[in-house]
């Protein structure tokens, strides 16, 4: 069996893929697939990489262990496209650790277009399992910053180091990885997530004139320690008043512990509003008040990406590493995760953004809708999307198992399950939004639930398992409308 001990070729994937046909139609005819959602055709799928849009395609990579549902294999790239963020097509795998430099797997990176070819960057991880000194944190490891460029998204070329460990400042430990690229002014930056000897999280920033020869710039962080790992760094600028850009830090930050923090996902993902420069210019900046991409379960490692239209897009993992809660009925059947709907991204009230699904997800709703009305249940396909405009408190159930309710007193929303079947080890999330809930949408399939609520001011994303076939979903406080997907 495949492992993180050995590195895996392109050949080496094929000849064992020759033998999983059987398997991978049992986990196609699986009740628990989803329709419109991206998940693995075999084993595990987690962070989404290397976004990028060319012509009318867009391409989508992914984390991928196909050998094992659980994760205990080795971490391939798998390839996607789509024209419309709601039907993909699937290439299959296209980035192996077939190398020295990523001999314990091809993490996590981006993809940004110039002059007509893809550069791809990536962090190709190495463990040294044999050495004495080998503790997973400090020694016994190297994380490697990789290029290749390519003209053909399915045939990636040589690999090279961009940014290695001897580029990494004095006090940075052996956890440094998932680059993301961005240019301004004819400058490119590479961002990426990093941890201190001593264990606090931070992004460094390198920078470049021609995607090949990358100097150390900056690091940001904040004056008090903020969890000890800061993973998928990102930064976006969206258009605001005046012409003048709001800017923002995005990242997943681990060990994060007090507070909220204790009673929410063992790891978080959010971004921060930003004021100032965070190149490393002359200028000082700033990190305003982090916030929770998503509050829900399920929601990990995203990554943002700008289409040729100016539409600023966020696709996360909808799943949570090292959680004590899973997906034992898909696991059972072979695989594991899948990623969120694609959401649109825009500019909200005091530092927020909000979130809401692409407009091409309403060309799969049904030509007309259910009125769902206060107090009524109704039997549904799990394939839905429902809207409300609630005025007051408000609770809505699915397949009475999982149910959404918000008080209008504290103005809370609490995402709790009910029914153990269903929750696969979880329980319950909660969050307090900033104003009265004035909107909801809920959008289902099949075995995953994502709840927008004020216009994606905030975010719930779950996976459940009911039983097979139709869900009951009733709504209380407030009529709904529901169309089928």
């Amino acid at each position: 069996m495949f492992n993180q001990k050995n590195k895996v070729t392109r050949a080496d994937y094929e000849q064992w893929r020759a033998g999983q046909d059987e398997t991978a139609a049992r986990i196609a005819s699986d009740p628990d697939r989803l329709l419109f959602h991206v998940e693995p055709e075999l084993g595990w799928l987690n962070d989404p990489n290397g976004l990028v849009q060319i012509g009318d395609t867009y391409h989508i990579y992914h984390q991928y262990d196909p050998f094992d549902a659980a994760h205990g294999g080795p971490v391939l790239w798998n390839h996607l496209t789509t024209k419309d963020f709601v039907t993909y097509e699937n290439h299959g795998p296209v980035l192996f650790p077939d190398s020295d430099l990523d001999s314990s797997g091809a993490y996590s990176g981006s993809a940004f277009v110039r002059d007509g070819k893809i550069h791809y960057f990536y962090t190709g991880n190495v463990k040294h399992f044999d050495r004495d000194d080998y503790d997973y944190v400090l020694t016994g490891r190297e994380q490697n910053q990789i290029h290749v460029v390519a003209e053909n998204p399915d045939e990636l070329g040589e690999k090279r180091i961009a940014v290695g460990p001897v580029d990494y400042p004095d006090d940075i430990g052996t956890h440094v990885r998932d680059p993301k690229i961005l240019e301004h002014d004819g400058i490119y930056y590479m961002v990426l997530g990093a941890r201190t000897k001593d264990d606090r999280g931070c992004v460094l920033v390198y920078t470049s004139r021609n995607l090949e020869d990358w100097s150390y710039a900056t690091r940001i962080e904040l004056g008090e320690k903020f969890g000890f790992m800061w993973e998928c760094p990102g930064y976006l600028e969206l258009e605001a008043d005046g012409g003048v850009p709001a800017k923002w830090l995005s990242f997943s930050p681990q060990g994060l512990e007090g507070g909220r923090w204790d009673r929410g996902n063992v790891y978080a993902a959010g971004y921060m509003p930003v004021t100032g420069d965070i190149t490393g210019g002359d200028s000082a900046y700033d990190l305003g008040e982090f916030h929770l991409w998503d509050a829900g379960f399920d929601f990990y490692a995203p990554q943002e990406f700008a289409s040729e239209d100016g539409r600023h897009i966020l696709i996360g993992w909808m799943g949570m590493p090292d959680a004590d809660y899973g997906n034992a009925p898909t696991v059972a059947h072979g695989w594991q995760h899948c990623f969120t709907v694609p959401r649109l991204l825009t500019k909200g009230e005091n530092g927020t953004l909000l979130q809401t699904p692409v407009p091409e997800l309403d060309a799969r709703r049904s030509a007309a809708a259910l009125t769902l009305r206060n107090g009524e249940e109704a039997s549904l396909s799990p394939c839905f999307d429902l809207t409300a405009a609630p005025a007051g408190d408000f609770a809505l159930t699915v397949a009475h198992g999982v149910e959404l309710v918000y008080t209008e007193q504290d103005s809370t929303c609490v995402l709790q399950f009910t029914d153990p079947a269903q929750a696969s080890g979880r329980t319950q999330r909660r969050t307090k939004l900033s104003a009265p809930c004035r909107s909801v949408r809920v959008v289902g399939d099949r075995s995953s639930l994502e709840i927008f609520l004020n216009d994606g001011a905030a975010v719930f994303s779950t996976r459940y398992y009911p039983a097979a076939g139709d869900v009951a979903v009733k709504i209380s406080g407030t009529d709904a409308l529901v169309y089928s997907l």
